[in-house]
């Protein structure tokens, strides 16, 4: 009897660490998972950014082009505003270190107001 009482506390012990490593495994997979979709949320958040910078940029070089043939009394409105689109772009370029400063990177400083 108390051979067959040792056995079974054996399997019941078996059992429960079969189970604790199976909890590490998920709990590990679950974490590996959660990472890998954090990352990818960033590398889609960087195309989306660089995809939009870029179409900034050969917006903003066809409309050089069209505002070159325009009136001069407008050059200057149209030249400030091609400098602010190529600002823009540049904010959103996941490449461009030095991002120049928008007023657009302060919409969570109202939030608090």
């Amino acid at each position: 009897m108390a051979i067959a009482v040792q056995r079974a506390e054996a399997e019941r012990k078996r059992r429960q660490e079969e189970q604790q490593a199976r909890e590490q495994e998920r709990a590990t997979l679950r974490k590996a998972i959660e990472e890998e979709e954090a990352k990818m949320a960033q590398l889609k958040q960087w195309m989306e950014n660089w995809e939009a910078s870029e179409r900034i940029r050969r917006f903003t070089a066809a409309y050089s082009e069209w505002a070159a043939s325009q009136p001069a009394e407008e050059q200057p409105r149209r030249l400030e505003w091609i400098a602010w689109a190529k600002s823009q772009a540049a904010r959103l370029d996941p490449f461009v270190r030095d991002k120049p400063k928008s007023v657009l990177d302060r919409k969570n400083d109202i939030r608090g107001w």
